[in-house]
């Protein structure tokens, strides 16, 4: 992974971005040498999303008339 610092991701993230497209590497940004962000490939979700789950049927949305 590489690193660099955020004032040189401020200067190059075009750069960032098309060398991350190229090598598909996330690169880690830092403040003061310690470890804030990564910026990594977007990974889009190709299966629709499910609704339900433990407070499936328990809470229903009442919204104001007009």
């Amino acid at each position: 992974m590489k690193i660099t610092n955020i004032s040189d991701a401020q200067k190059n993230l075009l750069q960032l971005i098309t060398q991350l497209q190229e090598d598909k590497e996330p690169v880690c940004i830092g403040i003061n040498g310690k470890p804030v962000a990564v910026l990594s490939l977007y990974k889009e979700i190709s299966s629709p999303r499910t609704l339900g789950g433990s407070w499936e049927g328990k809470v229903s949305v009442i919204l104001p008339e007009n």
